[in-house]
Formats: C-alpha cells, structure tokens, sequence
C-alpha cells in the first residue's frame, strides 16, 4: 500500500506497517522512510546481482562490480574479453527488471588476486580508474 499523507497531524499509513503523523514539514518522516526503504531494496539487489556474477562459472568476472544507484546498475571492473563483458551483462539482465542497465565493464588482462594493491577502483592492466566510488 503508497504511503498516504494527511493534514491535522491524523496518523500516516507507512510501507512499514507502522504509523507516523504529519510533523507540518512536509511529510519530511514519511520522505526519510521512503528513502531507506529504497535504500534497503537497492543494497539487496546488489547482493543478487553479485550472486548471479558469481554463479555464471567465469572466474574473471571476479573482478566485476554492481552498484544500484537511482535505478540504474552500473557494471564496473575488468574483464579480459568482450564476450565477458557481455556474459556479465545478461548474468544480470533476469533481476534487473525496471532498472537500467549501465554496462562499464573494461576489457583488458584481468590481474590475479594476489597482484600488487592498487587504488580503491583502479585496474592496472585497463589503465583505468573507476569514476563511481564505493558508497
């Protein structure tokens, strides 16, 4: 059931199952609600979407990150083919329904794990720096 909003401070009916009354600022508890339920929804979607990355059986899509930001999933890492590239966006593409799909998976050699530490985002073989940050 939408979150409702009344006027009289008369209680709100909440995604929650709770109740909340109208403060006079707008329905600002019902907006601070709403944003971590999006919130929530969005970090669970990650986890599948980092569980389906997983269970495609390419080791090299290890490297490969999805972040839910407004609707949209962001493919970020390296990988060592284009068909990777593409086998990382359809491992996806069954539980991203309704959002978008931003594939910005780099195509390079994929270092192993154990390789030299570099910058949080950056990928030496790619010689690429990720432009989103970890949250």
């Amino acid at each position: 059931m939408p979150a409702t909003r009344t006027v009289d401070a008369e209680p709100i009916p909440t995604h929650f199952g709770e109740s909340s009354t109208n403060d006079g600022h707008g329905g600002a508890v019902i907006v601070r609600q709403a944003e971590t339920l999006i919130e929530r929804v969005e970090n669970e979607k990650e986890g599948y979407f980092r569980k389906a990355i997983a269970e495609s059986g390419y080791r090299d899509l290890r490297n490969v990150r999805a972040r839910v930001i407004s609707g949209v999933v962001h493919l970020t890492g390296c990988v060592s083919s284009y068909y990777l590239k593409q086998v990382a966006q359809e491992a996806i593409r069954p539980l991203a329904i309704g959002l978008t799909i931003c594939n910005r998976l780099t195509v390079g050699r994929v270092d192993p794990p154990h390789a030299i530490s570099r910058p949080n985002g950056y990928h030496a073989s790619c010689g690429s720096l990720s432009l989103l940050s970890d949250r």
